[in-house]
């Protein structure tokens, strides 16, 4: 019943965190999702906004003021993330820990923060910094990806700083993931393709076509076995086998350009969003109502 800004699914698939447009915080859970907990309103509109894996943090930035780091569980504000060099906008938190990424404006350092401490982790950064259309980092933290306007790609090896400069060959990108081990990558352009690719390699594997309309956000599934990718209205989502490729179903949704795609830390849950804030939540069913849909014969 809220147009959504940002939002994130709990690890147990029962519930979810969302941020509306109005900047409140609330827990949404229930059967449906429709059973509503407030936890925080943070006083303004967040223009970018990213939800800690657990569920704890939610960093959030306004389109001038600073990030800030909020703790869920107590509700208030742990601290404001600033470097040296001034703004920092937040890029995602890393799983499994308390670290933040920001970045300092487009294609300047990323730094990873304790928010518990407020200090500075480590940094990095790709050479020869450009006007990229997408930056992204694995979920460990190991890999940054960045996808430029004119279909080239650069892809760092955080720890060892080695850099790989490749043809991407995919223009407009819209959106872009790494696999939950690293292993993969993906890629979806708003003409309407998608592209798999290895990382290690840096190598692309096979296009990923077959859909009416432009292509708008991409996810992996935690075991990484599936490829969830965001279209449009009746093209909502289209799901893949990683392994084979098989394309395995489409779900229908409201709307367009579902731009925000991602599993619940289970994968018994998938949501995404589409422009207009509209969140579209799926859940699969257990291995004990499909026995039970085969007992009765349906």
């Amino acid at each position: 019943p809220v147009s959504v800004r940002a939002w994130n699914l709990l690890p147990d698939g029962q519930g979810m965190l969302a941020l509306d447009d109005q900047g409140r915080v609330a827990r949404w859970h229930g059967v449906d999702f429709q059973q509503h907990h407030p936890l925080l309103e943070l006083g303004k509109k967040a223009a970018v906004a990213h939800f800690s894996p657990d569920g704890r943090y939610l960093a959030a930035a306004s389109l001038e003021g600073a990030t800030q780091v909020w703790d869920l569980q107590q509700g208030s504000l742990l601290r404001e993330v600033v470097s040296a060099e001034g703004r920092e906008i937040p890029v995602t938190f890393l799983d499994g820990s308390n670290q933040l990424v920001t970045q300092h404006g487009k294609g300047g350092d990323f730094r990873a923060w304790d928010v518990t401490s407020g200090r500075e982790t480590r940094r990095w950064r790709l050479t020869s910094p450009g006007p990229t259309s997408k930056s992204i980092l694995s979920p460990d933290g190991q890999w940054c990806l960045a996808l430029e306007g004119d279909g080239s790609g650069r892809l760092l090896q955080v720890t060892s700083g080695q850099e790989t400069q490749f043809a991407f060959n995919l223009r407009q990108v819209s959106g872009a993931a790494f696999s939950p081990d690293g292993r993969w990558f993906a890629a979806v352009s708003v003409l309407g393709v998608g592209q798999l690719w290895d990382t290690a390699s840096a190598r692309m594997r096979a296009n990923v076509q077959g859909f009416l309309q432009g292509t708008h956000s991409v996810a992996f599934s935690p075991d990484g076995q599936r490829l969830a990718i965001g279209s449009n209205g009746n093209e909502a989502i289209k799901l893949w086998d990683v392994g084979s490729l098989q394309e395995l179903l489409t779900l229908p949704g409201q709307g367009s350009m579902f731009n925000a795609t991602a599993f619940s830390p289970d994968g018994s849950v998938l949501a995404s969003a589409n422009s207009e804030g509209l969140l579209h939540i799926w859940r699969a069913p257990s291995f004990e109502e499909i026995m039970r849909l085969e007992a009765d014969g349906r």
